[in-house]
């Protein structure tokens, strides 16, 4: 398996050596996404439910975190989801501190994940994820064996990592390189620099282990090594908080502070953490001392990491609010007012995690939805009495819903590119259908009831009180229903869409009412009243479109809702 080349004077193949460290830790970077992306489009339902449940409780934001992050593998993408949040108003600076604390725990599952020593079972993980990933039919059992195989190349990778190490035992210039980090201060600055720089606690972790299975580091030494590199995870939430709002910034702030503050405290007793670890993991009996450190080293620099980020998440989950204010000290600058016809929630720090992309998609209909509501709202006035200049205001609004759906229709597209499971995947194309259907509501009134106003304004048109009443009381009863479809697709209210369904015969029976109605004011014959006719059923169609198209919305609500995945999308028979 190992690569032979030529070797240097001092026996150690450099070249070998070099190929298998780096090819190994490509190896694990290359799993550990392959097995995040898996879990989380597998996982995108429960993700979602954590994502929805955003709370001002300590402890649930504690549990999200680490629950979030334990799915994702990544305490990075946890952050970035975070700064994404506070970007977009859905959740305040203090509810993020108890998140971050857990998100800390759940980068631990990680080290726990690869302390076991079942190396010798990578190829046989890979091979059997990758052979039973092609065999499954179903996309959910595809995923999960592609994170089975995501997983075999996380051990193949310490392997890989650990064999490269090896020739270094008895190699006294790199034991001498080693025994100059005993000292706390330079472990830090080492783990530090090297997470900082390929973006990943999680990779430097595996080093970490990867020596250890070599009994190459100290256990003191692989803990101040761990400590750097849980403020070099810090980097990732700085980046991702350039450029965005003051309270996205405070956000990285509250990260860094917290990781600082909890290493700086701990450093004088990393020699105690030690020892409780190796209580924890005692040597196995009979073995040479290098070979027992090897053999425990790994569980050990697991476990210590576990126990400092539980003992500090617990101590200080109190304290979220010092946090949030002392973060608010050092970022002061003024928050600019988003402009309201922009998106405010969708934002690339989503779109590695498809469930929080496909959530921020939801929000941001759910704004567009507003908007429109609130021109079929005032639309019945302005056809019917509003002056040109109302009837040009009208128009705008549509204009920006226009603007709205594209982004949203370009959101989806990049949503599109990532791996998404079944569930994921019904919610796409449920939410795709919901913002053309909005659009079309939109369109509805921007072009035609404009169009109408503006024809009844230029002929000077004079509605009878009949006419009038019979157009506010469908418009009354679309206008509701239409709030119930908006309840349904904001809220994920299935009770609203059945009752949004349940009007369609009532509306039907108001529309041949008013065809009645009509009918028998047409014996008059006059000009006028064939306008009025001509105006009044244009209106009323119009309105029927717009129950239409919220019917839509509803049904597509209730078949993605259908977990069994059998029921079709065909939502035009409403």
């Amino acid at each position: 398996m190992l690569l032979q080349g030529a070797s240097a004077p001092d026996g150690i193949d450099w070249l070998t050596l070099s190929m298998l460290l780096l090819g190994g830790l490509a190896f694990f970077l290359f799993g550990l996404e392959h097995m995040s992306t898996s879990l989380r489009a597998v996982a995108g339902e429960r993700l979602k439910d954590m994502l929805r449940r955003l709370t001002s409780r300590r402890f649930s934001g504690l549990l999200t975190g680490f629950g979030v992050t334990a799915l994702t593998q990544s305490s990075s993408v946890t952050t970035v989801l975070l700064v994404g949040f506070v970007g977009a108003g859905l959740m305040q600076l203090s509810q993020t501190v108890a998140v971050i604390m857990g998100s800390n725990v759940g980068t631990t599952i990680t080290a726990q994940i690869i302390a076991f020593r079942i190396s010798h079972y990578a190829l046989l993980l890979i091979a059997l994820g990758y052979l039973l990933s092609l065999l499954a039919r179903r996309r959910s059992l595809k995923l999960w064996f592609s994170a089975v195989a995501g997983l075999g190349m996380i051990f193949y990778g310490m392997e890989l990592m650990s064999s490269a190490m090896l020739p270094l035992r008895s190699h006294p210039p790199f034991i001498s390189s080693m025994l100059s980090l005993e000292h706390p201060l330079a472990g830090v600055a080492v783990g530090l620099l090297f997470t900082a720089l390929i973006q990943s606690s999680s990779a430097t972790i595996a080093l970490l282990i990867a020596l250890g299975s070599q009994g190459l580091v100290s256990l003191p030494t692989a803990i101040a090594i761990a400590f750097g590199a849980e403020v070099g995870t810090c980097v990732t939430a700085l980046i991702a908080g350039l450029g965005r709002s003051t309270e996205a910034r405070r956000v990285a702030v509250v990260h860094i502070l917290f990781n600082v503050l909890t290493v700086a405290i701990s450093l004088p007793f990393i020699g105690a953490l030690a020892r409780l670890a190796g209580l924890i993991s005692p040597p196995p009996p009979g073995l040479a001392p290098l070979d027992a450190m090897a053999a425990v080293l790994p569980r050990q620099i697991a476990n210590s990491l576990t126990i400092f980020n539980i003992f500090w998440a617990l101590l200080l989950l109190p304290a979220t609010g010092a946090f949030a204010a002392m973060a608010r000290r050092l970022v002061r600058e003024p928050r600019q007012d988003p402009d309201p016809r922009a998106p405010q929630f969708l934002s690339d720090e989503f779109l590695a995690t498809p469930p929080a992309a496909l959530e921020m998609v939801r929000r941001e209909l759910g704004r567009q939805g507003t908007g429109v509501g609130v021109m079929l709202t005032r639309s019945v006035d302005d056809v019917l009495l509003g002056s040109n200049q109302q009837l040009a205001e009208l128009k705008l609004a549509d204009h920006d819903a226009d603007r709205l759906h594209d982004a949203i229709v370009a959101y989806l597209g990049r949503v599109s590119l990532a791996t998404l499971g079944d569930a994921d995947s019904r919610d796409f194309l449920a939410l795709m259908r919901c913002g053309n259907a909005l659009w079309h509501i939109s369109n509805m009134i921007g072009d035609q009831l404009v169009h109408l106003g503006r024809e009844r304004n230029a002929e000077d048109l004079h509605l009878e009180a009949e006419v009038t009443d019979t157009i506010h009381a469908v418009h009354a009863a679309v206008t509701a229903a239409y709030g119930l479809a908006l309840r349904a697709l904001t809220d994920s209210d299935m009770e609203a869409a059945r009752q949004c369904r349940e009007q369609k015969h009532a509306i039907s029976a108001m529309m041949a009412d008013a065809r009645l109605g009509e009918a028998a004011r047409l014996r008059e014959q006059s000009s006028e009243t064939m306008q009025a006719y001509s105006f009044e059923m244009g209106v009323l169609e119009c309105y029927k479109r717009i129950y239409y198209y919220s019917a839509r919305i509803a049904k597509t609500l209730l078949k993605a809702a259908d977990t069994d995945g059998n029921g079709d999308m065909d939502v035009d028979d409403d």
